[in-house]
């Protein structure tokens, strides 16, 4: 396992204080939400023997979580990995203790010295109090895996916390921000409730912005049937990373692309990935839908992280046998528009002039599911097109940066007002290095970190912008076509 030197901002960890972080909880959901989701709109009479159904069910059917539940040696050597332990000093966000809480109720129910020895054997029932302790450590973990680079047993605690979530949600108990932003998914599409009008209006009103501001005819096509490419962007994309789409068309013009977006699921965006796996299918199998629907060859994923990942379980997640439901496509599985960026990089089909972002230096921040799940290559594509892109790039320390890197504080469903103050101490780490390295540009290829990091920049008080890197290159073609560099931020689809 590569070593990670804690950079000066890690040096010293907190002093370890019980319940630190116990008042910190997300909104139950509850109502519709909860319904459209499948899942139970209130806490049924019989939840114990439901959420232990579905204990037993998941150890039993994914070995990964069989493994991770039984192995640990509680070395504790993941402790100063997790943002959120480094923040709060609460020893139940110790990753180690957090999945401790899963362990123990296993421990109790389903091993043989648990049954028979009960709490002498180090196992706990699974009580009312025991329930809200699973919910609020749980949506204390972004499952950014930052731990699992650590641990010498190779366990992966966001298994765990995806197991206890999913656990959770079997008997009504889920985070109002992960199911209401499921639902909203289910109903429109996308994450954000964009309706199908609302989707083609704002792509129109940013075509006819870029012709008025470039004097170019760049198209941003929706539900174009036989196109090559269909795009799945973040929905926010269309409301504030404007910056971001108005790049992904103008890389597409100048290659000649035939590529479209959905508006009926045009959205990378899969809070599946934090909520159960039923609904991670679910929303899958809409976009594979979508894409046999408008026969594309290509499906690609935008600026993405956590969608990235719900992206890259498709195959074996909506396999059957040995099938992969891919395989109606001319590319397979899933790609990502920053590994095409760099392959067209690499044929020199993309002319820039770097001076069109000559007023940024720029720093990266690797999103956790882009820089910790396969291909291990992306963060690498990041880098070569931010390269590409801007004179002044700056790299922040190599102990949290590409695969060590440092969640943001806001992933895994965690963005949500009512815990504001933990995420922005879990992003002090992210928000002092960009400090200490001067950047004033954060190329942030995810719509959660985009969000998180602007808040955390303006708390901390660190002046950066946050931005994709896909604008970056955007505004280096354009530059390259003599046309005067768009102001980021600037964009606004519907005026």
């Amino acid at each position: 396992m590569p070593s990670m030197t804690i950079p000066h901002e890690l040096a010293k960890l907190p002093r370890c204080r019980a319940d630190a972080a116990a008042s910190t909880v997300m909104e139950w959901g509850h109502g519709d939400a909860m319904r459209i989701a499948g899942l139970p709109e209130d806490l049924p009479p019989d939840w114990q023997h439901q959420a232990l159904a579905k204990l037993h069910e998941l150890a039993c059917t994914r070995r990964s979580y069989r493994v991770f539940l039984d192995t640990c040696v509680k070395c504790g050597a993941c402790a100063e990995k997790c943002p959120y332990f480094i923040a709060t000093g609460d020893p139940l966000n110790m990753p180690v203790a957090r999945a401790e809480l899963v362990r123990r109720v296993y421990r109790r129910y389903f091993t043989l010295r648990g049954r028979i020895l009960g709490s002498w054997s180090d196992a706990e029932e699974l009580t009312p109090h025991m329930l809200v302790k699973w919910f609020t450590y749980f949506h204390q973990c972004s499952e950014c895996r930052r731990c699992a680079r650590a641990c010498p047993l190779g366990i992966d605690t966001a298994e765990i916390t995806m197991l206890a979530r999913e656990v959770l949600a079997s008997c009504g108990v889920a985070s109002r921000a992960i199911v209401e932003t499921v639902a909203r998914a289910h109903n429109t599409g996308n994450h954000l409730g964009i309706s199908p009008e609302e989707w083609a209006v704002r792509n129109s009103a940013l075509e006819r912005e870029i012709r008025v501001r470039t004097g170019i005819e760049v198209k941003l096509p929706v539900d174009r049937e036989g196109a090559e490419v269909l795009l799945l962007v973040p929905a926010a994309d269309l409301v504030a990373n404007v910056d971001t789409m108005v790049g992904y068309a103008v890389v597409f013009h100048h290659l000649g692309i035939s590529w479209t977006t959905s508006s009926t699921c045009g959205d990378a965006t899969n809070y599946g990935l934090f909520l159960d796996a039923a609904n991670l299918r679910g929303i899958n199998a809409r976009v594979l839908d979508t894409a046999r629907k408008l026969r594309v060859k290509v499906l690609m994923w935008g600026e993405s992280g956590h969608g990235w990942r719900a992206g890259r379980l498709t195959s074996h997640l909506q396999a059957k046998g040995r099938t992969n439901p891919m395989s109606f496509l001319e590319i397979p599985y899933p790609y990502h528009v920053l590994q095409f960026a760099a392959a067209m990089i690499a044929k020199g089909a993309l002319k820039v002039d770097k001076t069109a972002n000559g007023e940024y230096a720029a720093t990266i921040h690797d999103p956790c599911n882009l820089a910790r799940v396969p291909p291990a290559e992306m963060t690498h594509a990041i880098r070569e097109v931010v390269r590409y892109s801007c004179h002044d790039v700056r790299e922040m320390p190599a102990s949290i940066t590409m695969a060590n890197t440092i969640c943001c504080g806001g992933g895994g469903g965690l963005l949500a007002p009512e815990n504001r103050t933990l995420r922005m101490a879990a992003a002090r780490p992210r928000a002092m290095a960009v400090a200490r390295n001067g950047a004033n540009f954060v190329a942030a290829p995810c719509e959660i970190c985009k969000e998180q990091l602007t808040q955390a920049m303006g708390y901390w008080k660190t002046p950066a912008v946050l931005g994709g890197v896909m604008e970056l290159l955007g505004r280096a073609v354009l530059g390259a076509r003599g046309i005067e560099p768009f102001r980021l931020g600037s964009w606004s689809p519907l005026t």
